[in-house]
C-alpha cells in the first residue's frame, strides 16, 4: 500500500511540474463530496486512513467520525504541498466549523479540546493530490488508544498492519490480533479505548472482569465481526464499560452477557449500535443496574433479543433497538426491576415485550414510543 502511495506521489509531482490538468483514481470512500454523503470512518481517536485522494478538480472529501466519551483530539492531514495544496476543516453535527488547517505547507493539523460525545465531520479540500488522515487523542487527553486487527488491512479504519498478539497493540503499526490479549497484557480503565478494525475474529469469549472495567470497545462501520459460538463478550463484575459498533455473528450463545461474579453485579454498562445476528440471545444482563442498551440491531436470536433480569434501583434503559426475525422473545424483563423500554422496533417474534413471573408492583416498567408488530405485543 505504501508503494502505491509513493508511485501516485511521483505521478502527481510530474504532472504538477508540467502544468498539465490531471486526475487520480478515486479512493475507496467515494462518493463523499458533501456532509450529507460523508463516509463513515469510525471512532475518532483511532482513525488512520492512507491512500486517499482528491481525485479531480471538483472533488472534496467528507468523513463522519464519532466521539464516544468527552475528549481532546488532534486531526492531522498528511500530504506533500509541492504536489498540490490541501486544507482541512472539522465541523460539528450541524456543519458548524470548529477548527481549520489552511496553511501553504506540507500537512495540516487541527487540535480541538473538550469535545462532547457525538458525531463530527472532517472535510478535506483543495488541489488534486494524495493524502492520509489520522485522528489521535490530543495533547491534553488522557485517552489511551489500543489497536486490534485481523490478518488483513483492506477496508480498515484504525490499524495500518495485520494483527499479531506479539505486537504491543499501542500503535496502528503494531496492532494485536485479539481483544483478549489486550486485556491480558494491560490493566484497562475508563481512559482506555480499544479500537477493533474491520475483519473477522474467531476464537473464544472475550472476558472482561473488575480488573479491566471501564474501558470502551469500538468496531468499524464496515464490520468488526466476532464469529464463534458461546458468549462473545462476557462481563463479570465489570462496571462502566462501553461496547459500540461491533458485530456478533454465528449461531448459538450470547452476543453480550453481563452478570455478577457471584457477589457483585456488572452495572452501569452501555451497549450501543452493535449488530447481533444468529445468536441464541442478543444481549443479556443478569442483576444489572443503570445500564443502557441503545440503537442495537438484533436479528435471528432464537430465544431472546434482549433479556434483562432483576434490574436495580436506578433505571436500566432499553432504547431505540431494532429486533426482528425468528421465534422467541423480543425484549424480556422478568423478575422485577426499574426498566424503561422506549423507541424500540420489534417484529417477527412470538412476543415483543414479555415480563414473566412479575407483578405490576415488582416490575417498575415504563413503556413508551415502541413499535411492536409480533404475535403478542406485550404480555406479563
Amino acid at each position: 500500500m505504501r508503494r502505491i502511495a509513493s508511485f501516485l506521489s511521483i505521478v502527481v509531482a510530474c504532472l504538477v511540474s508540467t502544468g498539465v490538468a490531471y486526475a487520480l483514481p478515486a479512493d475507496r470512500f467515494e462518493s463523499n463530496e458533501t456532509r450529507a454523503a460523508a463516509a463513515d470512518a469510525g471512532v475518532a481517536q483511532g482513525i488512520h486512513l492512507n491512500n486517499l485522494t482528491l481525485h479531480d478538480a471538483d472533488d472534496e472529501d467528507w468523513f463522519r467520525v464519532e466521539i464516544l466519551r468527552a475528549d481532546d483530539i488532534d486531526v492531522s492531514l498528511q500530504f506533500t504541498h509541492a504536489d498540490g495544496n490541501l486544507d482541512i476543516q472539522v465541523t460539528d453535527a450541524d456543519g458548524g466549523v470548529l477548527g481549520s488547517g489552511l496553511t501553504s505547507d506540507d500537512n495540516e493539523l487541527v487540535s480541538l479540546t473538550a469535545l462532547s460525545p457525538g458525531t463530527y465531520y472532517v472535510r478535506v479540500f483543495g488541489d488534486v493530490n494524495t493524502y492520509g488522515l489520522a485522528i489521535a487523542p490530543g495533547t491534553g487527553s488522557l485517552t489511551r488508544a489500543l489497536f486490534v486487527n485481523d490478518g488483513e488491512t483492506d477496508n480498515g479504519c484504525y490499524a495500518l498492519a495485520a494483527g499479531d498478539d506479539a505486537n504491543s497493540g499501542l500503535t496502528p503499526d503494531a496492532p494485536k490480533a485479539t481483544v483478549q490479549d489486550i486485556l491480558d497484557d494491560y490493566d484497562l480503565g475508563p481512559t482506555d479505548l480499544v479500537v477493533i478494525d474491520t475483519g473477522t475474529y474467531a476464537g473464544s469469549s472475550v472476558v472482561i472482569t473488575v480488573e479491566d472495567e471501564g474501558a470502551a470497545y469500538a468496531g468499524t462501520p464496515y464490520g468488526s465481526s466476532f464469529s464463534f459460538g458461546g458468549n462473545r463478550f462476557e462481563l463479570i463484575d465489570a462496571d462502566f464499560n462501553l461496547i459500540y459498533g461491533i458485530d456478533f455473528t454465528s449461531s448459538g450463545g450470547i452476543g453480550i452477557y453481563a452478570h455478577s461474579d457471584g457477589v457483585d453485579s456488572s452495572t452501569n454498562n452501555e451497549f450501543i449500535a452493535n449488530n447481533i445476528t444468529g445468536t441464541s440471545t442478543g444481549i443479556r444482563i443478569d442483576g444489572g443496574n443503570a445500564d443502557l442498551i441503545r440503537d442495537n440491531t438484533i436479528s435471528g436470536a432464537s430465544s431472546y433479543g434482549i433479556y434483562v433480569s432483576s434490574a436495580g434501583v436506578d433505571v436500566t434503559e432499553i432504547d431505540g433497538n431494532h429486533i426482528y426475525n425468528s421465534a422467541g422473545y423480543g425484549i424480556d424483563v422478568p423478575h422485577g426491576g426499574n426498566v424503561a423500554v422506549t423507541g424500540n422496533t420489534v417484529s417477527d417474534r412470538a412476543y415483543a415485550l414479555y415480563g414473566s413471573g412479575v407483578s405490576a408492583k415488582s416490575l417498575q416498567l415504563h413503556v413508551e414510543g415502541n413499535n411492536f408488530s409480533s404475535g403478542w405485543a406485550m404480555k406479563h
